[in-house]
C-alpha cells in the first residue's frame, strides 16, 4: 500500500509567482494547498492538520511572525518553514528562536524547497532505512566471517561492533 500523501500549506502573498514550485512539489507526490494571506491559512488550518507549512515572513496585513504565533496556538507540532526576502540576521534569529523548523531566503529554487521539505518530513524515516540497510550489509559480512578461524580478540571486536551499532 502506498504511503499517504503528505499535506503542505504554502502561505505567500505572491503565491502566483510560486506556481512552478507548487507544481514541482505536487509532481513529487505532495498535496499542496496554496493561499495568499494569513487569514486564509488559519481558516484552512482550522479545517484539518497539515504535515508542514511554508510561510512567507513579509506579507501585507499580518506578518508571517504574527501568523506563525497564531498557527502555533492551533498546532504546536507542525514544522514551519519561514520563507522570506529578508536577509536580516535579526529576522532569522527571531524566527529560529520561535522554533521555526527551517529558514529559506528568496529566491528559492523548487529543488531547494523540495530538499527542505524532504529533510523535515521524510528525513527520520530515510535515516532509519539507511541504518537498517547498513546493519544488514555489515551483518552479512560478519556472518561470512563465521567460517573463518578467528581468535578471541577478533570475536570480541565483532561483539563490540554489534552491541554498539547505531
Amino acid at each position: 500500500m502506498p504511503a499517504p500523501t503528505k499535506r503542505l500549506l504554502w502561505v505567500d502573498d505572491e503565491i502566483d509567482l510560486l506556481r512552478p514550485h507548487l507544481l514541482f512539489l505536487q509532481g513529487r507526490g505532495y498535496h499542496v494547498d496554496a493561499v495568499s494571506n494569513g487569514n486564509d491559512a488559519l481558516a484552512l488550518l482550522r479545517l484539518g492538520p497539515y504535515d508542514l507549512v511554508l510561510l512567507d515572513e513579509q506579507m501585507p496585513g499580518h506578518s508571517g511572525m504574527e501568523i506563525f504565533d497564531q498557527l502555533r496556538q492551533m498546532d504546536a507540532q507542525v514544522p514551519v518553514v519561514m520563507v522570506t526576502k529578508s536577509e536580516d540576521d535579526g529576522t532569522m534569529t527571531e524566527a529560529i528562536g520561535r522554533r521555526v523548523a527551517e529558514y529559506l531566503v528568496k529566491p528559492t529554487s523548487p529543488r531547494q524547497v523540495l530538499s527542505v521539505v524532504t529533510r523535515l518530513l521524510e528525513g527520520p524515516s530515510l535515516r532509519q532505512q539507511r541504518v537498517a540497510r547498513d546493519f544488514t550489509e555489515r551483518f552479512r559480512e560478519l556472518n561470512a566471517l563465521r567460517s573463518v578461524p578467528r581468535g578471541w580478540r577478533e570475536w570480541a571486536e565483532t561483539y563490540s561492533e554489534l552491541v554498539d551499532w547505531e
